[in-house]
């Protein structure tokens, strides 16, 4: 770490739960305080992660960037720390389905990172320590549970409302004479015709796509279900919850056993909230039916539309190719779900060929700005007068990045031997990335000629790797050409804008088809290729083609 620098900190909050009373901000604000308290220290980022538990599994995408952070803190700067406000907003698994506190204890070790928190300072100084209160964390978190299932089926037994509030419904409170709080569900009035309609046409036999269209070109959204979301269109996974919500018949229901009846107004009667269940059945047991082994995808979790953004789900045929493959494509959750007029046009996405565009173009959309990877040599930095004035310049104009590059020069020119710890880290990173898309290549290469269980392991490893260096990868794909934006993560140098990659389709099957030594399925012929391939049918044949010709004549015309 340089002379007169602070040990960077990263801060970490965590809720299990939506957070409703603000606990993250309040746990945020305590670090910060620690932090701005000590001038030894310097505060470099904030993350969290909302509704995910890390009991029953490991925290969400928040904590995965924090402790990367974290790392690549510390090596630009020899040491780094990642605060918190107790260790179970960390960890509090038993190890096996999540992550225990004391795997975080070596995780710190092994990188040179030191773990702070508030209320439990003495669990990350010693591995003793964080096994001992891990598992304390872990009992407390299973006490807690079984002590909130007891209460909540006790109340479910008297009728009372727990959990979430159903759509079409609002929740009535009053004090009693001796002022107790109580609250029920009572009909809401400006969702009960949307509520009527979704009963009305199941019963009626309408599948839960038609429904959702129907309630869709009426003009009815969703209601949120978190804070701070917005009303969206109705999809199909949005009405099949509503009809199949027993709460809706008047019925009190706990893991799966009614245990009340008659307990606030139902649209519906039990006996048609059996009725409508019995369909459901009926058309879940058809695609049960239908269910198979899934192929492994590369772009899972990470592929997004580039038309509406929304996540493009992979979906595997039912046809299997000569190397027992099924056909496998990427197709837009909104084209998908959505009904009516809020239907994304994006159609289906072939799997290999995309996945083989994205591994060609890692190279590219990995590169780095070489303005702020420039050499940290001081006879290779403008002088003291130019750097001030690109740097008043840029602040002038407002333009980030180039500000973000005057303040790296800065830096640079005053602290050389700190700059040019940071350019090392940054050269050996690219290098393992370099390193990674070249056996990416390599795999691709080999999944042309067919696939095994060997290469469907492994694309489940490159999964990994790349959602590691990017958040998000649109694809749209447009008449002529393939736009590829890559997101990557947050890391500890500047923010960098979005990479964007231009990909003519017609170029790039030709190029996919010799180097895999097989004709293109899809390709724009031009009117030269057209002719010459009409008229060596028409040599082999011995007359031009005739729309009588049948399937005795010799195929000659194949894609050149």
């Amino acid at each position: 770490m340089a002379d007169g620098a602070g040990i960077p900190c990263v801060i970490y909050a965590a809720k299990s739960t939506e957070d409703r009373r603000g606990s993250i901000p309040e746990q945020l604000r305590e670090c910060r305080e620690a932090i701005d308290a000590d001038p030894l220290r310097d505060l470099v980022a904030e993350y969290s992660d909302e509704a995910f538990s890390a009991y029953r599994r490991d925290r969400g995408p928040g904590l995965r960037d924090a402790t990367q952070h974290a790392e690549d803190l510390a090596v630009e700067h020899g040491i780094a720390e990642l605060w918190a406000q107790h260790s179970d907003r960390l960890a509090r698994g038993d190890g096996r389905n999540a992550r225990h506190t004391v795997e975080i204890a070596l995780w710190a070790l092994k990188h040179d990172v030191r773990v702070r928190t508030l209320q439990d300072p003495e669990t990350f100084r010693d591995l003793l320590y964080a096994v001992v209160t891990g598992q304390r964390n872990n009992e407390d978190s299973l006490r807690r549970g079984l002590a909130s299932q007891a209460g909540m089926r006790r109340a479910a037994q008297r009728g009372e409302y727990i959990g979430h509030l159903p759509d079409g419904y609002r929740l009535h409170t009053w004090v009693d004479e001796r002022q107790q709080v109580h609250r029920e569900m009572v009909i809401d009035v400006q969702r009960q015709p949307l509520i009527a309609l979704i009963f009305r046409s199941a019963l009626r036999g309408r599948s839960c796509g038609q429904i959702a269209t129907r309630v869709n070109k009426a003009g009815w959204m969703t209601k949120p279900v978190r804070r701070g979301a917005s009303p969206r269109p109705f999809d199909v996974g949005r009405v099949y919850a509503i009809v199949k919500n027993p709460r809706y018949a008047g019925l009190s229901v706990y893991a799966g056993e009614v245990l009340a009846r008659d307990c606030w107004p139902a649209y519906i009667s039990e006996r048609q909230h059996e009725r409508v269940l019995t369909e459901l059945g009926k058309r879940r047991l058809g695609i049960d039916s239908q269910r198979r082994l899934r192929e492994t995808y590369l772009l899972a979790r990470l592929a997004c539309c580039g038309r509406c953004g929304s996540p493009l789900h992979a979906y595997s045929g039912r046809c299997r190719r000569n190397d027992g493959s099924l056909a496998r494509a990427y197709l837009c959750s909104s084209h998908r779900g959505q009904r009516g007029q809020h239907r994304c046009d994006a159609p289906p996405i072939e799997a290999h060929a995309t996945e083989a565009m994205v591994v060609a173009s890692v190279s590219a959309l990995l590169a780095r700005d070489p303005l702020q990877t420039r050499s940290a040599q001081p006879g290779a930095l403008p002088s003291a007068a130019a750097a001030h004035e690109e740097l008043r310049a840029a602040a002038i104009t407002g333009d980030e990045r180039r500000l973000g590059r005057a303040m790296e020069v800065e830096f640079a020119r005053m602290q050389p031997h700190a700059a040019l710890i940071r350019e090392v880290a940054i050269s050996q990173r690219q290098a393992r990335e370099l390193a990674e898309a070249e056996r990416l290549r390599a795999w691709i290469d080999q999944e042309r000629i067919g696939r095994t269980e060997a290469s469907r392991a492994q694309c489940s490893e490159f999964n990994e790797l790349l959602r590691s260096w990017f958040s998000a990868i649109s694809i749209e794909v447009r008449a002529r050409t393939v736009v590829l934006t890559a997101t990557r993560r947050k890391g500890s140098g500047p923010p960098q804008p979005p990479a964007k990659l231009v990909l003519d389709r017609a170029s790039w099957a030709r190029s996919s088809a010799r180097a895999s030594s097989q004709a293109p399925r899809y390709v724009t012929w031009e009117k030269a290729e057209l002719i010459g391939a009409l008229q060596g049918w028409a040599d082999v044949n011995g007359h031009r083609p005739r729309r009588a010709t049948g399937a005795t004549a010799a195929p000659v015309i194949r894609a050149p």
